[in-house]
C-alpha cells in the first residue's frame, strides 16, 4: 500500500518577507549579554526595547562562525550576538532593523542581504490611514542623501502621506535644523539634537543606539493611543525617532515598535509551492493541477510562524494534469518549498 507523506512547513511564509522566529508569552533573555544591555539602557530617556523580550532564534549570518548567530526581538529592536570569524570576538550588536524595514534588504552577512519588498504597512501599527505613512513609504525617503541645510537653520516644512505624496506647508511648531551628518549625508533637526545631547548614556551613545539618520526629518501623521497627531518623523538605521509637539514634554518623543509587526502576504498554492525532486528529476509540485485562484492572502505577525501542511500522495505531477500519474519508486528525495524570490532549506526523505 503506498503511505501518504505530510510534509509540514514551519515559517515558510514569514519568509517571504523576513526570517521566522520562536515566540512564546514570558520569552526570557536568550544570553545573558542581551539583558545586560536592556538594564543598561533602562537608565535612557526613552523606552528603546519595550517592556520585555518577544522572541529568539538562530539566524543565518555569513561573517559568522558556522554562519549563523543568535538574534533577540523586542517590541523596538533587535540585538544580535555576533562572532566574526576574522577576529573571533563576540559582542551584542543592535540590528539595523528599520533599515531593513525601509530598503528591504534583509542582512544576512556584513555585506551580503536578501531583498524583500518593504511592508505597505502603516508604520503605527495601526489600521491603512492616508495621512500615516508606510514602510514602503518610506523606502522612497531612505534613497535620498541631502545637502547641509543646517547654515540658515531652515525649518522642517516638509509632509508625507501614505502614498508617499509631499507637500511643502506650515509645521504645527517652528523646529530647524541644527546639524549636519556627513556620514549618510542627513540633517538632524534641533530637538532631536537637543535629545542626544542630553542623554544620561553619553553624548555619542546614539549612534550606538539610534544608528545613523537615513532620511531627513518629515512631518506626518502617526497614532499616539487613538488619535492621530502631527509629528515630526525621521528614519536612523536601528530606529525610527517619532516626536510629536502637543503632547506634554516628557511624552513627545516616542519609538516605533519596530520588533512587532503584522505584513499580509501571499500563501496560496500559486505563491508558495512545494517541489518535490530525486537528482535532477522533478518528481512532484504542489503547484500543478490547481483549481481555482489558487491564491489566499494571509496577515503575519513576526514571531508567529506560519503552518501550512502539504499531503503528498507518492505519485509523480506534471503541469499537464491529463498526464498518467506514476506512482514514486522507493529511493532518496528532496522537498524545497519557494516562494517569489526565496527558497527554503532542502528536506531530505526515504521511501520504501
Amino acid at each position: 500500500m503506498w503511505k501518504q507523506v505530510a510534509l509540514v512547513l514551519l515559517g515558510v511564509a514569514a519568509l517571504v518577507f523576513t526570517l521566522p522566529v520562536r515566540e512564546a508569552n514570558g520569552t526570557p533573555f536568550a544570553s545573558p549579554a542581551f539583558e545586560q544591555l536592556w538594564i543598561q539602557h533602562q537608565r535612557a530617556q526613552l523606552d528603546l526595547w519595550g517592556q520585555a523580550p518577544l522572541a529568539w532564534r538562530i539566524e543565518p549570518y555569513a561573517d559568522s562562525p558556522g554562519g549563523r548567530r543568535l538574534v533577540q526581538y523586542f517590541d523596538r529592536g533587535r540585538m544580535e550576538l555576533t562572532t566574526l570569524a576574522s577576529v573571533n570576538r563576540t559582542s551584542v550588536t543592535q540590528g539595523r532593523l528599520a533599515w531593513e524595514l525601509t530598503t528591504g534588504n534583509i542582512a544576512i552577512g556584513s555585506d551580503l542581504f536578501v531583498h524583500r519588498p518593504p511592508p505597505d504597512l502603516p508604520i503605527d501599527g495601526g489600521a491603512a490611514d492616508p495621512r500615516v505613512p508606510t514602510y514602503a513609504t518610506l523606502a522612497q525617503l531612505v534613497a535620498q542623501p541631502a545637502s547641509d541645510r543646517t547654515a540658515n537653520s531652515q525649518t522642517v516644512d516638509t509632509w508625507i502621506t501614505a502614498d508617499g505624496s509631499r507637500e511643502q506647508t506650515a509645521p504645527p511648531v517652528p523646529i530647524r535644523l541644527s546639524r549636519y551628518i556627513a556620514t549618510t549625508r542627513h540633517n538632524l533637526p534641533d530637538v532631536t539634537v537637543s535629545l542626544f545631547d542630553r542623554s544620561p548614556l553619553g553624548p555619542e551613545a546614539w549612534i550606538d543606539v539610534f544608528g545613523y539618520p537615513i532620511s531627513e526629518p518629515f512631518w506626518a501623521y502617526y497614532r499616539r493611543g487613538e488619535t492621530a497627531l502631527p509629528s515630526l518623523i525621521q528614519v536612523f538605521e536601528r530606529r525610527i525617532l517619532v516626536y510629536t509637539p502637543s503632547l506634554p514634554a516628557d511624552q513627545r518623543f516616542t519609538l516605533v515598535n519596530t520588533g512587532r509587526f503584522m505584513c499580509t502576504t501571499e500563501v496560496g498554492p500559486r505563491a508558495l509551492e512545494v517541489r518535490i525532486t530525486s537528482g535532477d528529476d522533478r518528481i512532484w509540485s504542489s503547484a500543478d493541477c490547481i483549481s481555482g485562484e489558487g491564491a489566499h492572502k494571509r496577515r503575519l505577525k513576526r514571531g508567529i510562524p506560519y503552518i501550512r501542511s502539504i499531503v503528498w500522495d507518492r505519485h509523480r505531477s506534471a503541469h499537464d494534469c491529463r498526464a498518467e500519474r506514476i506512482g514514486a519508486r522507493p529511493g532518496t528525495y528532496v522537498a524545497v518549498a519557494r516562494g517569489k524570490a526565496v527558497k527554503s532549506g532542502k528536506v531530505v526523505f526515504h521511501l520504501r
